[in-house]
């Protein structure tokens, strides 16, 4: 069973580490109870003679144990300083309970936060799924889902081909749902577009149709809000933005990146 245990443990470092993602922190819940079992197997191993079923087992040797007990001591004061301090980052985990959540909130959740709408307001969230912090009402879906923008203002007439629905109809979609605003993050559009993909129906020529047709209404956003120098982009963003959204350049001869857009939807 340990060397079942030991065994996927490794699978999991090689594909949910190193191999796939490089996103830890996304598959390290699974696997920390087996880690902390082994981890307690091998201190017995360490602490204690092999006929450590016996009840007149033999100890290690006292250097054995000494060692044992510093390198232990060692890690877990280690560990605890790194995780708990500045040492490993910017870290809240002895903050004021308030102050670290603004300060880490995500900036989608927190430019509605910021710009106060009524209390009905329900915003819809295109292409931002990390809305863990939000407070008010939201509709979202994640990158492997169906756009929830697709399925309320459009219907499939190919494999990469929408009709747009009428005015009227994708209004009463939107209205039945509750949705009075919606948010895009552009930023994080173009991050899938560049890794796990995304779907073409979302693009910026496609919701200014949107707005053409009145199902949808621009609100401004302070640029400070929502604007990144376009020449910070990586590579690959930038040939995304030529080839897909060129709308999406702003600013003299388009040094900037426009990140997020808002808009109401017509409630009358």
């Amino acid at each position: 069973r340990a060397v079942l245990a030991v065994v996927g443990c490794g699978v999991f470092f090689l594909t949910g580490w190193f191999l796939l993602t490089h996103r830890i922190d996304r598959f390290w819940v699974p696997v920390i109870p087996v880690v902390a079992v082994l981890s307690g197997c091998g201190l017995i191993a360490l602490w204690r003679s092999p006929q450590e079923t016996s009840a007149n087992a033999e100890q290690r040797p006292l250097l054995v144990r000494f060692l044992t007990i510093a390198f232990v001591s060692f890690a877990v004061v280690y560990n605890f300083a790194f995780v708990a301090s500045g040492l490993s980052g910017d870290n809240r985990y002895l903050s004021e309970t308030d102050l670290a959540w603004q300060r880490t909130k995500n900036w989608s959740v927190s430019i509605i936060d910021q710009l106060k709408l009524p209390e009905d307001a329900k915003v819809l969230f295109v292409g931002e799924a990390e809305v863990f912090d939000a407070t008010f009402p939201l509709a979202y879906n994640t990158v492997f889902d169906l756009s929830l923008l697709e399925e309320w203002t459009s219907r499939k007439t190919g494999e990469n081909d929408w009709e747009l629905l009428s005015a009227s109809e994708s209004l009463e979609n939107l209205r039945s749902q509750g949705i009075t605003h919606v948010l895009v993050n552009w930023n994080e559009i173009l991050r899938y577009r560049t890794t796990y993909g995304y779907t073409d129906f979302v693009s910026p020529s496609r919701l200014n149709q949107l707005v053409e047709m009145g199902v949808l209404e621009p609100l401004p956003l302070p640029a400070a809000w929502s604007q990144r120098k376009f020449e910070d982009l990586p590579p690959s963003w930038k040939s995304q933005v030529a080839r897909w959204g060129p709308e999406l350049r702003v600013g003299n001869e388009g040094t900037y990146l426009r990140e997020y857009d808002l808009y109401r939807v017509p409630q009358e």
